[in-house]
């Protein structure tokens, strides 16, 4: 089996958004923009499975959401977040009151989108990282290398998913 690293899973292709939904209600959700047999593909499926993992390293800190559709490690996407960067902490701390994530599936070619949502599992893991780096303050270009220096050091996405505990 092959496994892949976060470039060749595209991680560029997985969002966050806050995005306005029912009720008004204002939510921080993920986009992935994938095609629409891809699409079809996780929405007969309906089984996501979402798991967290924080890096520290004395004065740099991350925190990464996996998100793995269909039971498919082909289907593993992340997102990094830096509690330090005003976007990323506003995302953080809105999840942390939302009983579930909305997840929209997207074809950029034929506009096929498919919405749905997912308990939100992240809470303890995004309190914990919170906890424990909010002293912590890194610019955009410093988390961002660290991120590259993490990536590099992690071989495949679903041999990480595999080592992190539910």
């Amino acid at each position: 089996m092959d496994f892949l690293s976060f470039k060749e899973n595209n991680m560029d292709n997985f969002k966050n958004y806050i995005c306005k939904f029912e009720n008004n209600q204002l939510l921080s959700s993920f986009l992935l923009n994938i095609d629409s047999n891809t699409i079809s593909y996780i929405k007969n499926s309906m089984t996501i499975s979402l798991k967290n993992i924080s890096y520290f390293s004395h004065d740099k800190a991350a925190l990464l959401l996996l998100f793995k559709f269909a039971d498919n490690d082909r289907l593993l996407y992340g997102k990094w977040f830096n509690y330090s960067l005003n976007t990323h902490k506003e995302h953080l701390e809105m999840m942390l009151f939302q009983k579930e994530i909305p997840i929209i599936l997207i074809d950029s070619v034929t506009k096929n989108k498919f919405t749905f949502y997912v308990t939100n599992d992240f809470k303890i893991g995004i309190k914990d990282h919170i906890k424990n780096t909010h002293f912590i303050k890194m610019n955009e270009l410093d988390f961002n290398l660290y991120i590259n220096s993490l990536e590099k050091n992690i071989k495949s996405l679903s041999k990480l998913w595999d080592n992190i505990d539910a």
